[in-house]
């Protein structure tokens, strides 16, 4: 998932065999890449910011997770030059609230930049960190004892800074947040249950990512059987102004921007469950609508639409808006798209032709001066949104991907991996998914 802050592919992208390669394999493709493509510009060394990326394996007997800090200084030709911080989140949240979440699963920071936000997708746990000491404040967790499910896919910061919306299965949350004083309002009678909408066109309301118009009140959020509704949070209890099928909006959205000029919000669809474990749709609306009275949403439109072994996750938008980036786990590739013509004009290969490399990228953001990404790259043993069947989201090289952008966007380049590990009995478990681009301000 995203969030504000070359030849035309016309056919299936077929499988690709997705076994485990060894670390050394891996590490001997990336170093012989030639140092013409393993530059980054001066601007990416200047520009004060941090790349902060969630390992979701255990650490624990409760879960735990590792957190990963990247200083943007320390982003190099040939590779990471510093150390990064490494932060066992068993360790920070004993002790703290409601005790240790499993699957820290989302990292999102609020505007002002002070506070992350950690979604714990396996227990429903919210962390909200001070983004400077590194230290755990609150730790929430979502629903009543006695629910049979609590989870916490994402936790979403609304950009006044007035609140966090989580989605816990099928229900939408609410959580008030006054970060300066270091209060926390969670109520879980104010949450929205989906479950209540479910119909033939809306089979499966499990929700997946949530998506905050500028204004803070409006929320696009996704669900795992397709479809998609927009929500008024800023009312009390909170309210459905629109609503798609599944016909409109096919299953597991989750990547969202929404353009600088507030105008159109982008989605995309894909796999990674038992009912459409495949699939790599793109989404357009318009959102002019939702300043009348009441408000309303165009129909989406589709701009981009691929079968075979694709799995479209990750997003964002480029420099001056002028290309999206839509990221494909299962077909190892970044799609891109011309927001003027809405026509995808290229494909950037994460494997650069390798057959020994399967990074699977994930989730994808982009430096403050668009001119490097970073993708979370899913490992040999994914532990959410992997479909066993296919194995949409199993990749062989758990870690950071370091991505040159060039020509505004249209073109990139993989600079190099930063590897993620967690060895356990022999069997490699890291699987990096959160992340997240903290600007220094």
């Amino acid at each position: 998932m995203g969030v504000r802050h070359g030849g035309l592919f016309t056919g299936s992208v077929l499988t690709r065999h997705k076994g485990y390669f060894a670390f050394i394999l891996i590490f001997g493709l990336i170093v012989g890449l030639p140092f013409s493509l393993l530059q980054v510009s001066h601007a990416a060394h200047t520009v004060g910011y941090e790349v902060w990326v969630l390992d979701q394996s255990d650490t624990s007997a409760e879960g735990g997770g590792t957190l990963y800090i990247y200083h943007g200084s320390s982003f190099g030709g040939k590779g990471y030059k510093g150390t990064p911080e490494v932060i066992n989140l068993a360790d920070s949240a004993s002790g703290i609230g409601d005790g240790v979440g499993k699957r820290p699963h989302m990292i999102f920071f609020n505007s002002e930049q002070s506070h992350s936000i950690i979604a714990n997708v396996s227990t429903g746990h919210i962390y909200i960190m001070d983004a400077d000491t590194r230290e755990i404040l609150s730790n929430i967790r979502m629903g009543k004892d006695g629910d049979q499910m609590r989870g916490a896919h994402a936790a979403v910061p609304a950009p006044d800074s007035s609140m966090l919306i989580v989605t816990n299965h099928k229900k939408l949350e609410r959580m008030h947040t006054d970060y300066a004083n270091n209060e926390y309002s969670y109520n879980p009678d104010d949450a929205l249950n989906l479950a209540d909408l479910e119909d033939e066109t809306h089979p499966d309301n499990w929700i997946v990512c949530p998506l905050f118009t500028e204004d803070s009140r409006f929320v696009f959020t996704t669900v795992r059987g397709g479809g998609l509704y927009v929500i008024d949070v800023k009312s009390t209890p909170m309210k459905i102004v629109a609503s798609f099928d599944n016909d409109q909006v096919k299953p597991n959205g989750c990547g969202g921007v929404i353009d600088n000029k507030e105008s159109r919000m982008y989605i995309n669809s894909g796999g990674g469950t038992a009912n459409h474990p495949l699939g790599s749709d793109v989404y357009v609306f318009e959102l002019s609508g939702l300043s009348a009275d009441p408000p309303t949403v165009s129909e989406p439109q589709n701009i981009l639409s691929r079968e075979g072994f694709v799995d479209s996750h990750g997003m964002l938008l480029t420099k001056n808006d002028r290309y999206l980036w839509t990221t494909d786990r299962a077909a190892n590739l970044i799609e891109v798209i011309d927001v003027r013509t809405d026509e995808v004009v290229n494909q950037i290969d994460l494997t650069k032709g390798s057959a020994d490399l399967d990074p699977a990228p994930d989730l994808i953001f982009a430096s403050p001066h668009r001119t490097v990404a970073f993708a979370a790259l899913r490992g040999p043993s994914p532990l959410t949104a992997n479909a066993p069947d296919v194995n949409n989201a199993v990749g062989n090289s758990p870690g950071v991907a370091v991505i040159k952008m060039s020509s505004h966007g249209k073109t990139g380049n993989l600079l190099y991996i930063i590897p993620i590990s967690n060895v356990v009995d022999g069997k490699e478990t890291a699987d990096p998914h959160g992340i997240a681009v903290r600007e220094l301000v």
